[in-house]
């Protein structure tokens, strides 16, 4: 879970580090996969401005994640979704095996995050 948490957050660092100025920019995605001890995986889809993309693939590698071309639906929990100013948002898709429903909804709840099952 340490693992999860130090890709999230490193990821999230380096973003907020890199700024945004321009809302009329188009945004990209970024998807980070992190698996933990116990086989507990998440996978971030960090939705950024482009100047923040080189930086947001930094924060996922350096947090021990990998970068994947998307968030597999397979096995999905559900998801947590935090706006993080007016130009970034984060998404994590949690996935059984490692987690359980009701722990995957405490994570985002406690994040201050919205749910969505599924």
């Amino acid at each position: 879970m340490k693992q999860i948490l130090r890709a999230a957050f490193s990821a999230l660092l380096v973003v907020a580090c890199a700024g945004d100025d321009d809302d009329d920019a188009v945004s990209t995605t970024v998807s980070c996969r992190v698996e933990s001890a116990g086989n507990a995986v998440q996978c971030m889809e960090y939705t950024v401005p482009p100047d923040a993309v080189a930086a947001t693939r930094d924060g996922c590698t350096a947090g021990g994640g990998t970068l994947v071309a998307a968030c597999p639906k397979e096995n999905r929990l559900g998801s947590c979704t935090l706006h993080l100013g007016s130009s970034i948002t984060l998404v994590t898709r949690y996935y059984s095996g490692g987690l359980t429903l009701d722990t995957a909804q405490q994570i985002c709840s406690g994040s201050g995050g919205s749910w969505t099952p599924g």
